[in-house]
């Protein structure tokens, strides 16, 4: 069906007619891509009027400045970041005496830089430098002015914790617990500016909101940098190296990003979105850091580390599909270099679920298959032949590792129930449980074995390559046996063999294992139960374990909505991509919308955020977005979704192939693109008129040529495929019009054109595709709260000065050592004398019981500001009758701690997230989960290194002054999902999240014990 016009057989008017066509080609390339003088960055500006937004820019290695455009900050998480340390939280800035009020300014956000700008001319900036951990404020004014800058510390209003040094070319402030670690990470925080004066307890300034003031006079341009350094010397040098010439690196800065954006132009004629993709490549392009080799930051600000599942989700938007294979192939060689290679491992041939500063985690099953997968991509994508070799060795051992330790004999991949991405987990367990054989896992491990398969046939490993290929098999003919029945498939099969038939998205995954009949049956269940217009739940609304609202407190913790209903905006990218696959991308084009508000007009400025609750509140018009603000994943998916969906464009350097297969949404209308290559272009045009489509493809920089398949959606049902061979240095142009496609080139090999009609597939399921309607229905159990009385924060923090007093005693400071040599785990967020009591007395009156618990210190990360400290976990063993076994004598709740017979409790109060009594049963009588308007007052306060509550005596019973009471005090862990938690492992070794110093594994994890006898 197609007809090829050629020198030798086309009359003269039709070659006129080609050469016309080629001329406004050459016309269009040269108009449509924004010259040098153009700046594509200053195009991006996006203001913030109304409410403030987040924002966040990184310098591409190890630090991060993540704030508020309207406001000072509002969370502890904001503020300077370097390696994952937070140095600075805000800062406050008064010219003339006059505070400057962000709310009051007009505030512009770039992709390389924050601008606001004041009443009287006054305008601040605030950059961040490439490559050193460094960030400038300026201030400039159309005429001489005095300004004060007052750096807002962790600590408060003072400089408790850190040493001062002051240098010639700058201020330096360390932070002893770094210091006192030397492990050479950064602990000292420098600051300079020209004609900068520091103070530290200033007298004369306005309502001053630290102890130290760096003021600068007399000038209409004040520029003051801020560094993280690992010693004096380099801070002063990084400080004055910026200050000498600042416009260097501001320049180098705007340069990347505009090479960034001109190497993978696109143009729609949907000028939002044009604008939310280049945002979406920029805010994904920061989070690609070098913190410990190459990597991604999952997200920010509390993943600001490298995962391996979610690297390798997001390498292909990140790198892949935008041409960027140097930063991929750096990206998988550092995962490479922290595969476990021990054989005698269980994680043995498993790529790091988790890489920090410190640690490596490897509890992950779906990292590894992933890896292996895109380590195939990149291959065929780059045609870098060398890296096939290089990788085997780490190909070899993923596959060999599973099959001795993970694979059973049906032929699947076995993990853990927290071993999947739905990974959040409290003290009872993964609250998402899906184990031991999840069905997306099954499709990575098909997919881990086929890229296996690829790289031994490449390197002549025929006995892997058979081998693999029999697990495969195997693997194949019993997936469709245990997981599909009667039209559903399960998301699961448990130890014993039965199936889990709840409905989650994970399915969407399982294109590689499925019939095309089968698939579709998915892609409907999927879209119509779980796919609402701004995104993918994890459960459907119709099971009785869905939580509508990510965070709701006190009713439950957020990681028990996280998998269980909650919106997980990456996960509309597989469903477009099936949506495509099925011709339907004008309803994929909706979800897609619904990404482009969030990143350009709500929350965090030109990003998107990890979810969004599931169902909007009572009164709300739009879910709340919730997780970090800035998210990788999603970022990467919306950019992939372009370039292999809607563009559908695939370039192969390994095989000279190119694929062209656009599903374009009428938003879209005509398109230009320039596919980057490593450097070189390929723009790609499709122009689209009344009647036809012109496709002109530029392979001037298709240095080899090669095959070119084209296949494009025509007016009927189906497709038309073309396939012709595209010589160096030439440009194909195709016309279709109805079902015709037309190639008008002389400089093609035309010997081999062919063109033919391809059917649609059609079937009953795609054509009543309808996005689910988000219903909040009667009868939730999370929305139903527990069976036990839920305390208010009046009830919990009443105070009664004349309440008489039961139990009073004292412990020596210095005495948290557990079993005589437990240390602390290494995060810094754990402050020395968190986990050592001091104090502990007792009162009542005829209500209540009132409890003082006072510390050596508290740490308060700020992660849950309404709880006042977190990290301690204290567990109060109450003995009411003094009769030996007539109470529980041991302490659960990972505390693992043996009571004497004698002090045996009827009672046991918990303190970590909140308070909680229960009996010696383990029933709970009560408990009090703190909320967000709880802050005011909270539990308790790192600043006087006290915790105070009240218990009702209801609950509890009357005190006497017979009862004793134990009290164990060890690191709280709440697993990351915030709630009461429980005590956290002690280790032989410690580790960034986990204390030391045991000798046995039966050891307690209590750091310190008080034995108190009633008064």
């Amino acid at each position: 069906m197609g007809e090829l016009a050629g020198a030798n057989s086309v009359a003269p008017q039709l070659l006129l007619g080609y050469a016309m066509r080629f001329m406004t080609f050459l016309l269009i390339l040269a108009t449509s891509h924004p010259s040098a003088a153009q700046s594509l960055v200053e195009e991006l500006a996006i203001e913030v009027a109304g409410r403030s937004r987040e924002f966040a820019y990184t310098n591409k290695q190890t630090a991060y400045f993540y704030g508020e455009t309207s406001s000072e900050h509002k969370n502890a998480w904001q503020g300077f970041n370097a390696s994952g340390t937070k140095f600075l939280d805000d800062y406050a800035i008064w010219v003339d005496g006059k505070k400057l009020n962000r709310a009051t300014a007009r505030t512009i956000v770039y992709p390389d830089y924050l601008k606001r700008m004041y009443a009287n001319g006054i305008v601040e900036e605030l950059r961040l430098a490439d490559s050193v951990a460094l960030f400038s404020i300026t201030v400039t004014s159309p005429k001489a002015t005095s300004i004060q800058v007052f750096p807002i510390f962790k600590r408060h209003r003072g400089l408790k914790g850190l040493t001062l040094v002051a240098r010639q070319k700058g201020i330096l402030l360390g932070r002893r617990d770094l210091l006192e670690k030397k492990n050479g990470m950064p602990a000292w925080l420098g600051m300079h500016g020209v004609g900068l004066s520091p103070e530290i307890n200033p007298t004369k300034s306005p309502r001053p909101v630290s102890e130290l003031v760096l003021s600068s006079r007399n000038r209409t341009v004040h520029r003051i940098a801020f560094v993280a350094a690992n010693s004096v010397d380099a801070g002063e040098g990084m400080l004055a190296s910026y200050l000498e010439s600042p416009e260097i690196f501001h320049a180098a800065r705007r340069t990347r990003m505009e090479t960034l954006l001109q190497q993978t132009y696109v143009e729609t004629e949907d000028r939002r979105f044009n604008k939310t993709l280049a945002w979406a490549k920029l805010s994904l392009d920061a989070l690609i850091m070098n913190q410990r080799g190459k990597g991604i930051f999952a997200g920010l600000p509390w993943f600001n580390d490298y995962w391996g599942r979610d690297t390798f989700i997001s390498l292909p938007g990140a790198t892949l599909v935008q041409g960027r294979f140097t930063d991929a192939k750096e990206i998988l060689r550092s995962f490479a270099t922290f595969q476990q290679t021990d054989s005698t491992s269980s994680n043995y041939g498993r790529i790091p679920n988790r890489v920090t500063t410190t640690d490596i985690g490897y509890n992950t099953a779906d990292g590894t298959p992933r890896f292996i997968m895109m380590a195939r991509e990149y291959v065929e994508r780059s045609g870098d032949t060398a890296f096939v070799r290089e990788i085997y060795p780490t190909v070899f051992r993923s596959i060999e590792g599973t099959l001795k330790y993970h694979a059973d004999t049906l032929g699947f991949l076995t993990h853990g129930d927290q071993e999947t991405w739905m990974d959040a987990a409290g003290p009872k367990g993964c609250w998402s449980a899906r184990g031991n054989r999840a069905n997306d896992v099954q499709a990575l491990w098909s997919q881990q074995l086929r890229a296996g398969i690829w790289f031994a046939v490449r390197l002549s490993d025929s006995t892997s390559a058979r081998q693999w290929n029999e697990q495969l098999l195997l693997l194949e003919k019993n997936f469709l046996r245990h997981f599909l029945s009667k039209g559903i498939v399960a998301d699961h099969l448990r130890e014993d063999g039965s199936r889990n038939i709840s409905l989650r998205p994970n399915q969407i995954f399982l294109a590689p294992l499925l019939p095309e009949g089968t698939r579709s049956r998915i892609l409907h269940s999927v879209f119509n139960n779980l796919t609402y217009e701004y995104g993918v739940a994890s459960l459907s609304q119709n099971d009785e374990n869905f939580h509508p609202y990510h965070q709701h407190e006190p009713l439950y913790p957020k990681d028990a909505a996280y998998h269980n209903g909650t919106v997980w905006t990456w996960l509309q990218g597989p469903v477009i991509s099936e949506l495509c696959y099925f011709g339907k991308q004008d309803l994929a084009w909706k979800l897609t919308e619904n990404t482009v508000r969030q990143i350009l007009d709500r929350d965090a400025v030109g990003t998107q955020s990890e979810l969004l609750g599931a169902l909007a509140r009572p009164g709300e018009n739009q879910p709340r977005a919730s997780g970090t603000f800035s998210q990788a994943w999603n970022l990467a998916e919306f950019i992939r979704n372009f370039y292999d969906d809607y563009l559908g464009v695939t370039v192969s350097l390994l095989n000279h192939h190119l694929v062209l297969h656009p599903m374009l949404p009428k938003a879209f209308g005509s398109i230009k693109a320039t596919i980057n290559l490593n450097g070189r272009a390929l723009p790609i045009e499709i122009l689209k008129s009344q009647d036809s489509t012109v496709v002109t493809i530029d392979g001037q920089n298709l240095r080899k040529g090669g095959t070119v398949e084209v296949v494009f959606p025509t007016d009927h049902e189906g497709s038309i495929r073309s396939v012709f061979t595209i010589s160096p240095y030439s440009i194909a142009i195709l016309k279709l019009r109805a079902s015709s496609l037309t190639l008008y080139s002389n400089e093609v090999n035309r010997n081999d054109f062919s063109s033919a009609q391809v059917s649609k597939f059609r079937s009953q399921e795609l054509d009543s595709l309808r996005f689910a309607h988000p219903t909040l229905l009667p009868g939730l159990k999370s929305l139903a709260g527990p069976e036990y009385h839920l305390m208010s924060h009046d009830v919990v923090k009443i105070t009664n000065r004349k309440a008489v007093r039961v139990a009073l005693a004292s412990d020596p400071l210095g005495d948290d050592v557990g079993t005589g040599a437990y240390q602390y785990p290494l995060s810094t967020n754990f402050v020395i004398g968190s986990l050592d009591i001091t104090r502990f007395s007792v009162a009542h009156d005829v209500r209540n019981v009132y409890f003082t618990l006072k510390f050596h210190s508290l740490s308060n990360p700020g992660w849950h500001p309404e709880y006042g400290f977190q990290l301690t976990c204290v567990a109060i063993a109450i003995d009411e009758d003094g009769i030996r076994g007539s109470g529980k004598s041991f302490v659960a709740h990972n505390a693992n701690y043996p009571l004497e017979e004698v002090h045996a409790y009827e009672k046991l109060i918990l303190i970590g997230g909140g308070v909680q009594l229960e009996d010696k049963s383990g029933k709970i009588l009560c408990a009090y989960t703190p909320t967000a308007n709880d802050v005011n007052n909270p539990l308790g306060s790192a600043e006087t290194g006290t915790v105070s509550f009240a218990v009702p005596i209801s609950y509890l019973g009357k005190p006497s002054k017979k009862w004793t009471w134990t009290v164990l005090v060890g690191a709280q862990d709440d697993h990351g999902g915030a709630g009461l938690g429980e005590f956290r492992n002690v280790n032989k070794e410690g580790s960034e999240w986990s204390g030391g110093g045991k000798k046995s594994s039966s050891e307690p994890n209590v750091y310190d014990v008080l034995n108190v006898v009633g008064k």
